[in-house]
Parts: structure tokens; sequence; C-alpha cells
């Protein structure tokens, strides 16, 4: 009985230290859950409300640069407007100097073919104005080339301009473009902070159902703990009561065995008269035979008990089980498995621990519960390692 009631009391502290050691990881891990939970969420809400204000900032800056393109292109228009104005009078004005050019060279013919005979008096007028109206149109003809002079200045400078504001244009739609493969990457970096949040979340309610579970399991044990305990204040009253009945029943034996003692000193002392009086008996004449008190004692002394015969119990009746692996201490070199009294182990039981069909070790079993069971290894190959879900049978 007091080894029984050691082996509940190990049970129990064992399996009240699994659990206490397993809920604190658990609470350990809770903790960490939590605290990386609310980093992370403050990091990606950081994350969020500056990618958000980035957004704004390049919506703004892009739209900025799309007016700043439209003006762009309105100012290239006017330009090219400008430019096809100049260049129109840059025409008219060198078909006007070719068309001068040609009216010269006439002249300078006509001139060589007129008659060498002129008076002098009547050809000074004409030589007069002769070379007035060729100092005009050589004036004129400085003019124009000036004129035209200024025309290719000002259509350089207009291709110079235009050729500027293409640039520019070209630079604004590189900025767009950049700006909106950045809000794409936003948008993206946006999203995946989200998934992630949305990951972390099921993670933790996950995690709190573990932890549910787990308080359940361990509300179940403190019940069924509860239970043993009231089962061994009942074994131990028991114990008690037995005790006191062996006390009481050893008290009784001294007593029989003193009046047993006494009883045979009697007996004795008895016999020894009976003994002296048949002598004297015989001693008389006619006292040969025995007197029925002496054959009685005779016979009383050759009563034979009849032998005492111990039934033994059959042991080999050992039903087939099998289980797993539920927890694993290799500090105090013992496991706990799925199997208990409900499916008929009990106490010394040894069972043969399984990895992926292959037997790794041995087991006996110490304490048993309901549904589990406490077992020391007392066997195990060298080069394997009992996992838990390993099959124990």
């Amino acid at each position: 009985m007091g080894k029984g009631f050691k082996f509940v009391v190990v049970g129990l502290l064992i399996l009240l230290s699994v659990c206490i050691f397993f809920l604190l990881q658990l609470f350990r891990e809770r903790q960490s859950l939590q605290q990386n939970y609310n980093d992370i969420k403050e990091k990606l809400n950081t994350q969020t409300s500056t990618l958000s204000a980035q957004t704004s900032s390049l919506k703004e800056e892009k739209d900025r640069l799309q007016s700043k393109i439209s003006q762009l292109e309105k100012d290239l228009s006017s330009l090219k407007s400008e430019r096809d104005g100049f260049q129109s009078k840059f025409d008219v004005l060198s078909k006007e100097k070719d068309e001068l050019v040609d009216k010269i060279q006439a002249l300078a013919a006509a001139k060589k073919e007129a008659p060498a005979a002129i008076s002098e008096q009547p050809a000074q007028p004409k030589i007069v104005e002769s070379d007035e109206y060729w100092a005009g149109v050589l004036k004129t003809k400085a003019d124009l080339e000036l004129q035209l002079t200024d025309l290719k200045s000002v259509v350089s400078d207009l291709q110079l301009k235009l050729d500027q504001v293409s640039k520019e244009k070209s630079d604004l739609t590189l900025q767009v473009s950049k700006i909106d493969q950045e809000n794409q990457e936003s948008s993206r970096k946006a999203s995946y902070n989200e998934r992630l949040a949305a990951n972390l979340s099921s993670e933790l309610l996950r995690e709190q159902k573990d932890k549910k579970e787990i308080l359940d399991q361990l509300v179940s044990i403190k019940q069924e703990n509860l239970t043993l305990r009231s089962s061994i204040k009942e074994i131990n009253s028991a114990n008690f009561a037995l005790k006191n009945k062996l006390k009481s029943i050893e008290e009784q034996r001294v007593q029989l065995d003193e009046r047993v003692e006494q009883m045979n000193a009697s007996l004795e002392q008895k016999i020894d008269e009976v003994a002296k009086a048949t002598k004297d008996i015989r001693s008389l004449p006619g006292g040969n035979k025995p007197t029925v008190r002496a054959q009685e004692e005779a016979q009383a002394k050759n009563v034979e008990l009849p032998p005492i015969v111990v039934k033994g119990e059959d042991v080999n009746n050992l039903k087939i089980i099998s289980g797993k692996v539920i927890a694993l201490n290799d500090a105090n070199n013992f496991v706990v498995i799925n199997l208990g009294e409900n499916q008929g182990l009990s106490i010394g039981r040894k069972l043969d621990v399984y990895h992926n069909n292959v037997n790794i070790g041995r087991i006996e079993v110490v304490q048993t519960r309901k549904n589990i069971s406490a077992a020391d290894i007392i066997k195990l190959d060298a080069k394997r390692k009992i996992k838990v879900g390993d099959a124990v049978r």
C-alpha cells in the first residue's frame, strides 16, 4: 500500500511539473508573439502612414508635373507656330532677295549693252538717277540681308528653345514614370504589410485558441488531481484503518500466544498428573488397562492439520494495446503515453517503443491514470532518441 501511494504521489508531481512547464513555455511564447505582433503592427502603421504621405506627395508632384507638361506643350505649340511664321517670312525675304539679285544682274547687263556715244549734258542727270537707284537697291539688299540674318538668329533661338522644351518634356515624362513606379511600389508594400498584419492576427488567434485548449486540459487535469487526492485520502484512511486492524490483530495474536503457552503449560502439568496417576493405577492390581481420558489425549496428540494452499495470480493474460508518446522528459528519463487504466494498462507493464515501425527502446509503466500513464525508459538504442509521436505497444 505504501509503494502504491508513493507511485501515485510521484506520478502526480511529475504530471503537475510537466503541465506547469508547458504552461510557462506557452505563456512565454504568447508574450513574445504578442510583443512581436505589437511591434510589427506599430511598425506597419508607421510605414503605412509614411507610404500614404509619400503617395500623396507623389500624386501632388505628378499633378504638378502633368500641368507643367501641359504648359510646356502649349509653349511648344506656340514656339512652333512662331517658328513657322518666321520661316515663312524668311522664305519671302529670301525670294525677294533672289528677285533683287536677278534685277541687279539684268540691269548690269543692260548697262553694258547701252550706246557709248551719249552727250554729256543730257546724260548727267541719267547717270545721277542711275547711281541713286543703285544705291537704293544696294541699301535695300543690305537691309534684306540684315533681316535675313536676324530671322536666321531668331529661328536658331527658337530651335534651341524647342529642343530645350523637348528635353524638359522628356525629363518630366521620366519623372512621372518614376513617380508611378514609386506609387506602385508603395501600394505593393502597403498590401504586403496588410497581409502580414492579417497573418499575424490569425496566428495570434490560433495561439489564443491553443492556450484556451491547454487551459481546459489543465482544468481537467486539476479536476482529476482533486479526484486522485480524494482517492488518496480514502486510501490513506483505509490504510490507517488497516494498520489499526493489523495492530489489533497483532495484539490478539500475542494474547492468543500467551493463552496457548498457558494452555500448553497447564496441559503438560495435567499430562504429568495423568501419567503419575496412571503409573499409580498400574501399580495397583488389575490396573494395566489405560483409562478413557488417556486414550483421548493420545488421539489428540496424533491429530494433523491440513496443508495450507495459496492460489497464485495469472500474470500472463496481458492485453495487447498500442498508443503514442505525448510527452518526454530527458532529464528524468521518463515519458508520458496516451494509455491508461481504461486501456488495461497497469504498473510494472513493459512496452516497446517504435519509430517508423523500428524498435528503438523499451519502457516500464510506473504510474497510471484513466487515459495516460508515466513510464521509465529502461532500454534505448544508442543511435536513437525517443520523440513525441513515436508508437508504443
